[in-house]
């Protein structure tokens, strides 16, 4: 069972047979709209249903909003920033902005 925050994007998932999932509204009565397959959502709320798993509330991109069955959605792959190369100085050359001591001539 996969858990999603408020705030979450998610993908739509189809149960096996179906074209589409099911909104529901406040009630969990069928509104007519429905969402197709790999159609990203946005999670607005949720509510913990004990064994039958969470439900979401969730918005379409087209701005259709209702209530899903977790089951019908799978958290969005996480897109992994390339990693960041750091040249280090060559051998010799001190680091930008490091102070380097410098004998003090003629001073006792």
């Amino acid at each position: 069972m996969t858990l999603l925050a408020v705030g979450a994007r998610a993908l739509v998932v189809l149960g096996p047979g179906a074209d589409a999932v099911v909104l529901a509204d406040d009630r969990g009565q069928a509104t007519g709209a429905r969402l197709a397959a790999d159609i990203e959502v946005e999670v607005l709320a949720w509510q913990p249903r004990g064994r039958a798993g969470a439900r979401y509330r969730v918005r379409g991109p087209d701005g259709v909003e209702g209530w899903v069955d977790g089951a019908a959605l799978r958290a969005r792959p996480v897109e992994k920033a390339p990693p960041r190369v750091t040249r280090l100085p060559s051998a010799g050359t001190p680091p930008a902005g490091l102070l380097t001591a410098r004998p003090r001539r003629g001073s006792r």
